[in-house]
């Protein structure tokens, strides 16, 4: 395996262990395959320690799984010259951790 797919795969695996970490197992084995994989793509790409402090971890921890799709759409932002803004490049990721959270 390339030293490349190596790396990805230990980040794939820190943001699984993170999920599990901050929603604990009961709530993660209650998760379908699609709902599991879209929170481990978006604590990979905002980190775990974000998303342990995120309002959508914050709703999923109190059930609230009809709100997530709303909380995953919200991290749309990024620094452009200082000035926070909408990146288009974000808002097609998090529309697509919505459609694998919703499968």
């Amino acid at each position: 395996m390339a030293r490349a797919d190596q790396q990805a795969l230990l980040d794939l695996q820190t943001a699984a262990a993170g999920v599990c970490a901050a929603l604990g197992d009961e709530r993660v084995a209650a998760l379908t395959e699609g709902q599991y994989a879209a929170l481990i793509d978006f604590a990979f790409n905002v980190g775990v320690s974000a998303f342990s402090n995120s309002g959508l971890c914050v709703r999923l921890r109190s059930g609230q799984l009809a709100a997530v799709p709303a909380e995953i759409e919200k991290w749309k932002y990024g620094r452009v010259n200082v000035v926070e803004t909408v990146l288009p490049g974000l808002v097609t990721r998090r529309a697509a951790e919505v459609r694998v959270w919703l499968t």
